[in-house]
């Protein structure tokens, strides 16, 4: 029996080595894949760290561009109200001239422009009277002619003539002020 259990004990001694040999083979493998992994997951936060703190920056320099622009366009929406503010009280110191002035203003504008035969359209404020219009030196020059109806606007005149009709109202005379002079005045009050 003794060569039995000789037999038997070889085989388990053998059987116990081949399975240290498997079990330190498999850790081995498992530290391997442990350090192959803990690597890849190093490099892996590394990059997305990387990447995140880029996206923060573009998002940031993006958000700063944005707010940028969204102040420059209130600032110039607040430029805009106040040249218009400016606008608007030359508008009504026009509307506001002492009856000669006013007269002068008007007479001012149609020897700029009325041509033979245009008919006027007085404003609907009667500041001025169709005498007024007609004791004109150019009233008569130009031949001019009176309209019987009232305009639907306030202050200055209006041409109808043959070939065009002339807007010369304090409102389409101050309009084109505002094309003409709202750069400069920006410039000078901002």
């Amino acid at each position: 029996m003794e060569g039995k259990e000789a037999i038997i004990k070889k085989i388990i001694e053998d059987a116990e080595l081949k399975a240290k040999t498997l079990i330190d083979n498999a850790e081995s493998v498992v530290k391997a894949r442990q350090t192959e992994a803990q690597a890849w997951a190093d490099e892996y936060k590394s990059v997305q760290e990387n990447i995140a703190v880029k996206e923060a920056s573009e998002t940031v320099a993006r958000r700063i561009t944005v707010a940028d622009l969204d102040v420059r366009k209130l600032l110039l929406g607040a430029k805009q109200e106040v040249i218009g503010e400016v606008f608007e009280k030359v508008y009504e110191k026009l509307l506001a001239l002492p009856k000669a002035q006013y007269l002068a203003f008007v007479e001012k504008l149609i020897n700029a422009t009325a041509e033979d035969g245009d008919e006027v359209v007085m404003s609907k404020d009667n500041v001025l009277a169709e005498e007024d219009i007609k004791s004109l030196k150019v009233y008569k020059e130009k031949n001019l002619k009176i309209s019987t109806e009232k305009g639907d606007f306030m202050g200055g005149v209006k041409l109808i003539g043959v070939k065009c009709d002339k807007d010369l109202t304090f409102k389409a005379y101050t309009d084109s002020l505002v094309n003409e002079y709202a750069l400069k005045i920006a410039e000078e009050i901002f």
